[in-house]
């Protein structure tokens, strides 16, 4: 035992008795007993605050988090999960179902909830007032944000007497499927979105737009679909970085595709993205688009959509709308008291089928879509079917012509057309201020001239109060009918003045109401000789014609002049006088019912056998109109030659003489009638010859 006692001391130095072992440099606190005992405490009470946040409930702090949140927001968090903590120098807090209220006003009593809510807050941030979460996971929310039709919105909390309390900043945020309802009373909007976040892809690598949403819902009763990819829904708050979003869908029965990026998609502070549209009629896209557009064939356009500040630009866009190319730049731009739309559109080939749409001319497919359909062969005893109207009866919409104004041109470089119209090019400048819209020019090349038109419809009134005038300048005889091969010989040209004004909420009401006057004049040039003698039923001048060849006649002039009241226009003259023939007419044309009723007499000058001379009529509707000759008259003769053959065969031919009893009309008189037409008729076009329009 003393052996191993010896052996158990500590070594020394035999000659000094000094250790052997050095000395710590911690020796000082072990040989001071005050400083060990305070070691030891300090290191017990760590081992208890360890072990107390090992086995602490975090649920105690439930109620002082709802008693917090109720005094910011005067409204309820209730926390029906647990709370867990994992301990560490970024702890991560896990907090399992939460729901928290709406405000009163709501039908709806939940505002949001979640099933987990998973965040790791930066700890240090705290000292400088800073709220920062690294990362922020919710699994299964879902959240309302409401607009009332008063303008409550129950985002805003009404009880925070903090106004400059730190915002939390998220620096990840992952959503494990959530769903994000919007109901907005003043734009009676109600839409649905699911969200979840897909980080990586099949392979592993970082999605480069990792929010996938699928949304639905209505807006202003129209039904829409679609899907998105979107970076992180981070980008979705004010922070001034730009949000990619690609997205597709359909609103009511347009689809749209969106590919580009957002700053604060809620507000649009900064926009910059391929947007394109297309659909059966574009006049549908209002109010989804503010601007009030008229109606339209089916139509696909495709431009970039930018912003700066409040002004939106629809830049450099092009498609087709019907059988017409399109292109060109629109800017919106918000103001009070109404918004404002500046475009311009371009086409290198317009076809005329596409403009009718715009005045409330429909295709025939479009008009009987939804009305059924008529078999072609009647049943016995039914009724004829009443004869189609040819001016639009489509109403304009007076509540879209106050909703906006608007500075809009429009300029095509052909027109397919039938063969039978003469149009060639179009040019338009557009004006709506204040609910009046105002056409002027509205310029159609017509016949190697132009039509132009000036058009004022007030839609401040209802119906809408309209005034027209509408000028025919220097339309060439030869181009005026393409399809009449005698005219093809002519030269000379023609003017007219038409001065209208009505009321009416379509093109057809405004004509049935119309009061003013029309003119026409001709003056110079020639006519093909045999084109006059079958107006005359000159049938010995026709057989000369025929054998030797036509030949032009002189045109001394041409005038008629209508006056038009409560849609009822009345001729008060109508002469044409050429070298071989003068045609007089009278009649009228009634607008309210769209019927002709108008005679024409032929005067023949010269002396002429095998002539049936006639009256002739022209009536029936616009859509079907009746050349035929007056049988009275035709009668009279054909009976006198008949009588007259029974005595000499020679002697037939005598009531189908003509002795020349036509004379020359006093021109200048009949000009001075109709002064401005004749002047219109001399001035030359306002641009170039178009080349011939394609067909």
């Amino acid at each position: 035992m003393g052996c191993s006692g010896k052996l158990l001391e500590t070594p020394r130095n035999f000659k000094s008795g000094a250790s052997l072992v050095p000395p710590s440099k911690f020796s000082p606190w072990f040989d001071n007993l005050k400083y060990r005992k305070t070691l030891i405490a300090a290191g017990a009470i760590g081992i208890l605050v360890l072990l107390f946040l090992i086995l602490f409930d975090w649920n105690w702090f439930r109620a002082p988090i709802e008693r917090y949140v109720f005094k910011k927001t005067g409204r309820h968090l209730k926390i029906e999960g647990e709370i867990k903590v994992a301990l560490g120098f970024s702890p991560t807090i896990r907090i399992g179902k939460m729901r928290y209220e709406n405000p009163e006003w709501s039908n709806e009593k939940q505002m949001a909830s979640v099933e987990g809510l998973e965040f790791v807050p930066n700890l240090r941030s705290l000292f400088a007032r800073v709220i920062i979460v690294e990362r922020l996971r919710v699994v299964d929310g879902d959240v309302l944000l409401e607009r009332s039709k008063d303008g409550k919105r129950n985002w805003v909390f009404g009880r925070s007497d903090d106004p400059e309390a730190p915002v939390p900043e998220i620096r990840s945020l992952t959503i494990d499927h959530g769903v994000i309802r919007w109901r907005d009373g003043l734009e009676d909007l109600d839409a649905r979105a699911e969200v979840r976040t897909e980080a990586q892809d099949a392979q592993g690598k970082p999605q480069h737009l990792p929010t996938v949403i699928a949304f639905s819902g209505t807006y202003k009763d129209l039904p829409f679909s679609g899907s998105a990819r979107a970076g992180s829904v981070l980008g979705l708050r004010d922070s001034g970085v730009a949000f990619p979003l690609q997205a597709s869908g359909k609103i009511g029965k347009n689809s749209f595709e969106i590919d580009g990026t957002f700053v604060d998609l809620g507000q649009l502070a900064e926009v910059d993205a391929r947007v394109k549209i297309s659909g059966p009629d574009w006049s549908r896209l209002y109010p989804i688009i503010p601007v009030p557009l008229p109606h339209s064939p089916p139509f696909s356009i495709e431009g970039r959509f930018k912003n700066q500040g409040a002004q939106y630009a629809y830049e450099n866009f092009k498609g087709i709308i019907g059988g017409s190319d399109i292109n060109g730049t629109a800017v919106f731009t918000p103001k009070q008291p109404r918004p404002h739309l500046a475009a311009s559109f371009h086409s290198k080939i317009l076809d005329l089928k596409d403009l009718g749409p715009m005045i409330g001319i429909h295709s025939s497919g479009a008009a009987d879509k939804g009305r059924g359909t008529v078999s072609s062969e009647r049943k016995k005893g039914e009724a004829p079917a009443a004869p189609a109207r040819v001016l639009p009866k489509e109403p304009f919409r007076v509540e879209r012509l106050n909703a906006i104004d608007a500075d809009i041109t429009l300029k095509a470089g052909q027109i397919r057309r039938p063969e039978g119209l003469a149009l060639e090019d179009l040019t338009a400048t557009l004006k709506l201020a204040d609910g009046v819209l105002t056409l002027a020019p509205l310029n159609f090349g017509f016949a190697g001239g132009n039509i132009i038109s000036n058009i004022t419809l007030n839609a401040k009134h209802d119906p809408i109060a309209t005034q027209a005038t509408i000028s025919m300048r220097a339309l060439r005889l030869n181009k005026l009918f393409p399809t009449v091969k005698l005219m093809k010989g002519s030269e000379g040209a023609m003017g007219a003045k038409i001065r209208l004004s009505g009321r009416g909420n379509s093109l057809a009401d405004m004509l049935a109401t119309a009061t003013g006057e029309g003119n026409f004049a001709m003056s110079g040039g020639t006519l093909s000789n045999l084109l006059v003698e079958l107006f005359g039923l000159d049938g010995g001048e026709i057989i000369k014609f025929l054998v030797v060849g036509d030949r032009e006649t002189a045109i001394r002039c041409g005038a008629a002049s209508f006056e038009i009241q409560d849609g009822l226009a009345t001729s008060r003259s109508i002469v044409l006088d050429t070298a071989d023939t003068q045609i007089e007419g009278s009649g009228d044309v009634n607008l309210r019912d769209e019927q002709l009723d108008l005679i024409l007499k032929p005067h023949p000058k010269d002396v002429s056998i095998l002539v049936v001379r006639s009256p002739i009529h022209i009536t029936g509707s616009f859509a079907k109109p009746d050349v035929s000759i007056d049988k009275g008259g035709l009668i009279k003769r054909l009976d006198s030659a008949a009588l007259l053959g029974l005595i000499n065969p020679l002697a037939a031919l005598i009531p189908l003489i003509e002795t020349g009893t036509g004379t020359d009309a006093n021109c200048v008189e009949l000009l001075a009638t109709v002064e401005e037409a004749q002047r219109e008729a001399v001035k030359p076009p306002s641009r170039p010859v178009s080349k011939k329009p394609r067909k």
